[in-house]
């Protein structure tokens, strides 16, 4: 029996390095790796998944195939943990926001043959830039509030269909055309002055539709390369064990951390998003 185990995983284990050898040998760390560091990052703050494990995957593999790799990943991702975090997930938010995506969504896929990327990478990063902002402020209202001897409001502004219309419409069309949904709603979101717990669910709960999106939409409009399936399941097993260290740090990170983290990875998008317009125009 245990010689039969033990043929069996020999037999496995020379299939997969067979595979990875074929699709690019050690190469493959780099998305494996930036799968797993986006997942922890996505599930202790809510943000950072496409912008890291995107960066990964598109190193190695060409844009539609590491689309669907990381939107697959990030579908598990992000509804795995909407569910686990419902009870924090602002609802009312959430839906003005997604049907706003949807509008979004429609612009981009309109769009994406024929808008110029140096645009598109224009818009994305005053977007960018806006959300560090609303970020800053958010910081500093805490901090004035903790001066003054008062608790942390839920909220500063009301959500309304109509100021969530412009993130929401924002989020599904850069999320479309260049894979970056986050900078918009997480700027409205810290604008909201909404608390750690319901930012990061609510990111998870929009970015889990926008995955979806994706995945049900793209196969159908574009033509759909071939992928690996034991590359897919490394990314998915890693995007798992990504997101049970997430799990542990989004217990343990004071909540000042939280928008510190997610402000540095909005700079970090922001700084390459400059630094690919740059050398457009260079």
């Amino acid at each position: 029996m245990i010689e039969a185990l033990s043929s069996s995983y020999h037999a496995l284990a020379g299939a997969t390095l067979n595979a990875l050898n074929a699709q690019g040998g050690w190469i493959l760390l780099l998305p494996f790796f930036a799968t797993f560091v986006g997942a922890s990052l996505q599930r202790a703050t809510g943000f950072g998944f496409g912008f890291i494990a995107g960066a990964g995957t598109l190193t190695v593999f060409n844009p539609i195939v590491a689309v669907t790799y990381t939107s697959i990943a990030n579908m598990l991702l992000s509804g795995v943990s909407t569910w686990q975090l419902r009870a924090d997930v602002n609802r009312q938010v959430s839906r003005r926001l997604i049907a706003w995506m949807a509008l979004g969504v429609i612009l981009g896929l309109l769009l994406i043959g024929i808008a110029l990327r140096w645009w598109l990478q224009a818009l994305a990063l005053a977007v960018t830039v806006w959300a560090v902002f609303e970020g800053i402020r958010a910081i500093q209202s805490r901090r004035a509030q903790r001066g003054r001897g008062l608790k942390d409001s839920r909220e500063t502004i009301q959500a309304t269909w109509s100021n969530t219309s412009v993130p929401g419409i924002l989020s599904g069309f850069l999320g479309t055309c260049l894979g970056i949904p986050g900078p918009p709603i997480i700027g409205y979101l810290m604008k909201l002055g909404l608390g750690p717990y319901a930012i990061r669910a609510t990111l998870l709960a929009v970015f889990a539709f926008n995955s979806l999106s994706r995945l049900i939409l793209f196969p159908v409009l574009f033509s759909m390369p071939t992928f690996d399936v034991t590359v897919m399941v490394i990314i998915i097993l890693m995007t798992g064990a990504g997101t049970l260290l997430g799990a542990y740090l989004g217990r343990v990170l004071p909540k000042d951390w939280f928008a510190y983290i997610n402000i540095g990875a909005l700079s970090g998008s922001g700084m390459i998003l400059a630094y690919a317009l740059l050398t457009h125009f260079i």
